[in-house]
């Protein structure tokens, strides 16, 4: 019995004019049951939650590319109207990634043990740190994208300018 009926409402729907009589009837129902609504999305995103992550990200995909200009424009105006609360925010976004960056690579320098997050650094353990900065910008952007490759160390700021200026740190010539 249930599966004619889908089949007729299927039949039904397919003619434009009961589509649109039958989408009105449903945003009349919807806007006065917005509970039952609310809890029926609420248990469908619950059950279909891969579907529906999936699905929200295909649709804000799609949304997003015929509406960018607008989408950007508005971003534009919040920037430009909350400038101090974004400066705030990507300034806390920039040291948390500075922080979980030293944190993987150990936490102390790797030369002399120091551990004042203020006073420490990432370093390219085989130099080059100046021409891959001008490559690719932000690195500790770059190294939490690349899950963390090896071939950095952590190391506090007078380790890494002894390094740069004299090639070794005065810790590694007194040992």
């Amino acid at each position: 019995m249930k599966t004619n009926r889908k089949k007729y409402m299927k039949q039904y729907r397919a003619n434009p004019v009961n589509k649109e009589k039958h989408n009105i009837s449903s945003k009349k129902w919807a806007a006065k049951n917005i509970e039952k609504v609310s809890l029926y999305r609420k248990k469908w995103q619950e059950k279909n939650k891969g579907k529906y992550k999936e699905y929200y990200r295909e649709y804000h995909k799609e949304w997003y590319q015929k509406n960018k200009e607008h989408y950007q424009e508005k971003a534009r105006e919040y920037a430009k109207e909350n400038r101090e609360k974004m400066y705030e925010y990507r300034k806390k976004y920039g040291q948390d990634r500075r922080l979980k960056c030293i944190e993987h690579y150990g936490g102390k320098c790797a030369c002399c043990g120091e551990t004042e997050i203020d006073f420490l650094a990432i370093d390219h353990i085989n130099g080059g740190g100046n021409e891959h900065r001008r490559k690719v910008g932000d690195v500790h952007g770059w190294l939490v994208k690349n899950n963390f490759p090896e071939g950095f160390q952590v190391l506090c700021h007078n380790c890494n300018l002894a390094k740069a200026f004299y090639g070794v740190c005065p810790h590694q010539r007194n040992k």
